[in-house]
């Protein structure tokens, strides 16, 4: 891929995030003058992820959460 068209490519993923900001600030400010945080926001998916030993042991997992990125903000 030539510069140029590197350039374009990243410009035009800018574009996209400008084009969200002033619809995710108008949320955040809804939802701070509400007082609320959406239930789903506030879920979570536990995965236990193997580390090392037996995989029939549970002792040798570890769990991460996967979770909204909104909410996260």
């Amino acid at each position: 891929m030539c510069l140029q068209a590197r350039a374009q490519t990243q410009w035009e993923k800018l574009e996209s995030v400008n084009v969200l900001v002033p619809h995710v600030a108008a949320l955040f400010k809804l939802l701070i003058a509400k007082a609320t945080v959406p239930r789903s926001w506030k879920e979570a998916k536990l995965t236990p992820i193997h580390k090392e030993g037996p995989v029939t042991q549970p002792g040798n997992y570890r769990m991460i959460v996967i979770s909204g990125t909104l909410y996260r903000l």
